[in-house]
């Protein structure tokens, strides 16, 4: 039988009074009980702060932390510092899980004397509907070390793999590894460290996690050049961290991630990117010289690679049009 190791769970606030009944009611019903459960009030405005002191009161488990809005990456942060459980997971706090999320997560990652266990998740919409069911694995007990892990995020639906919240982590982890404070797709900028030298990674395939998407949240008017600059930063620090690490499969691939990226956002955010983030992206011909380079890339790719570097509206012109006869055939 499994010794029960306090759990630390951490679930940063923003008024989200709407949602967060249902968030930390899903967590006081987990089968596994031994669990630190750690609000951190990132400064709401709303009903949150009066809904999180409600449930402190009812159960003694709850810590609420209040500070003043430092965004998400911030919360997070202030969480892995006060908390004190063996093991780590973060829950956002407009989402939540299944009365197994935590117990077989940590069943795996113990059974299998891993540092991180992954589970699969469903994308609901508001009332709870399944949209997509989201599966990081088809096998039972999968078992693959972070650098693996981290090849798979470079597939077309990497960003499962990427997500911090369907994640246990063991805490030694994280003793000197935090979220990039103001970061927008902070996600993607912590998991290439956190997850690079691990040496077993356990897969849930069941899903536990339902991550609300709310109705409205993805459209092409919340595409920003702030955002588009952090997606940048994001590809160019993959880039750099893999060449530093002198590892050179993940090396090209996310080169050629950052190539194709370059590509579809010129079509995507037409009418919203700006000059100087047109003109950075001009300026890369070198990236795409070197994409072209890799035995990474596929002949369509190096295609590609090839007419962006001459003109890189014309290569996105061709991507579309593609796209579009392979649709319609």
């Amino acid at each position: 039988m499994l010794v029960s190791e306090l759990i630390s769970i951490i679930i940063p606030i923003y008024n989200v009074e709407d949602y967060l009944e249902r968030c930390i009611k899903s967590i006081q019903q987990q089968t596994y009980k031994n669990l630190e459960i750690i609000l951190v009030n990132d400064g709401s405005t709303d009903g949150s702060t009066e809904v999180a002191l409600e449930f402190c009161q009812m159960d003694p488990r709850i810590k609420l932390v209040n500070k003043k809005n430092g965004g998400l990456s911030d919360a997070r942060n202030v969480g892995i510092d006060v908390c004190k459980g063996k093991y780590i997971v973060f829950v956002d706090s407009d989402d939540y899980v299944e009365a197994r999320y935590v117990e077989l997560l940590y069943k795996s990652l113990v059974s299998n004397n891993a540092q991180m266990a992954v589970c699969s998740f469903n994308i609901v919409n508001d009332n709870g509907s399944v949209i997509k069911r989201k599966l990081v694995s088809e096998k039972k007990n999968e078992i693959i070390t972070g650098r693996e892990m981290l090849n798979r995020v470079m597939r077309a639906d990497g960003y499962k793999y990427v997500v911090a919240w369907n994640k246990i982590y063991a805490s030694n982890l994280l003793e000197d590894l935090r979220f990039e404070k103001g970061k927008l797709y902070e996600d993607e900028f912590f998991n290439f460290e956190v997850s690079y030298n691990l040496t077993k990674v356990s897969f849930v395939a069941e899903p536990l996690y339902n991550y609300v998407q709310r109705a409205g949240s993805i459209k092409l008017s919340e595409l920003t050049n702030e955002k588009i600059e952090m997606q940048k930063e994001m590809h160019e620090k993959r880039i750099s961290f893999y060449k530093d690490n002198k590892d050179k499969e993940l090396y090209e691939r996310a080169i050629q991630m950052y190539c194709n990226w370059m590509v579809n956002i010129v079509i995507e955010a037409r009418g919203i990117i700006n000059r100087d983030l047109l003109k950075s992206f001009k300026r890369s011909k070198k990236v795409f010289l070197l994409s072209m380079c890799t035995r990474q890339s596929s002949y369509g790719e190096k295609i590609q690679d090839c007419i962006a570097i001459f003109s890189l509206f014309v290569a996105a012109k061709i991507k579309k049009r593609r796209k579009e006869k392979i649709e319609n055939d």
